[in-house]
């Protein structure tokens, strides 16, 4: 059934609409970072770690529910001189980690020589939704390199894969952070060695490392040691 010009807009509308404000993407701001042991810093990483994973499980749920993800499924094997695809193929939302962006570029160019009309009108609505579900740092980061490339490499599938390559990345390091902050921990650097203060902010770390499954090792007792590190003798008992 087509769709009129006007249903046709709509439906774009509503695809690509950005998401609410607590739901976009942006970068990790290393300017708050000025101590990584601080409650501040650590609650702006510990927040920036659950927050994104949040964002993009919101930004895939959209683009499934308008059926926009086929051109951001990647096969293992394609040639640009043939239209036909063999071998298994990975979504880029899942599995970005198993591509470089060189292949998605490729990738990319195939879908801008053999794709179907429909699925060209996929990809760019789903590069517009990606594009505006940014906040924008990002998205003035991820515009400039699209611009950089030949046309034929613009599309979903590179946009998607440059974001989730730039958050990731920025997710590591503040994991990174967050778990050297329990591993070092020690209550007697602590302002009045402030109990509350070092339980609220054990609190969020957790929670945003448990997201991803990045707690370390004999956490409980690393923490414990570290409280008992108090100049309060009767506390340490």
């Amino acid at each position: 059934m087509n769709l009129s010009y006007r249903d046709f807009e709509k439906a774009r509308d509503n695809a690509t609409c950005a998401p609410d404000d607590k739901y976009l993407i942006g970068l990790l701001e290393f300017d708050k970072i000025l101590d990584p042991k601080s409650y501040e810093s650590s609650s702006h990483l510990a927040s920036y770690v659950s927050d994104h994973q949040q964002s993009l499980a919101k930004l895939q749920e959209r683009a499934l529910a308008y059926d926009l993800t086929d051109t951001v499924k990647v096969y293992s094997t394609f040639d640009l001189n043939s239209p036909h695809l063999v071998g298994q193929c990975h979504d880029l939302f899942s599995d970005h980690d198993m591509f470089v962006l060189d292949e998605v570029v490729a990738w990319q160019e195939w879908l801008y020589y053999w794709a179907l009309e429909v699925d060209i009108i996929s990809s760019k609505w789903l590069m517009q939704l990606v594009l505006n579900s940014l906040k924008s740092d990002l998205r003035e980061e991820v515009e400039q390199e699209l611009r950089d490339m030949d046309p034929a490499y613009q599309g979903a599938a590179t946009a998607l894969w440059l974001v989730l390559d730039k958050v990731t990345q920025n997710s590591y390091e503040a994991t990174q952070a967050l778990q050297n902050f329990i591993t070092t921990f020690h209550l007697a650097s602590y302002p009045n060695e402030d109990v509350r203060l070092a339980c609220m902010q054990f609190k969020s770390i957790l929670k945003a490392l448990a997201k991803s499954d990045a707690i370390p090792p004999h956490s409980v007792s690393i923490i414990l040691k570290g409280f008992a590190t108090s100049c309060d003798d009767d506390f340490n008992m």
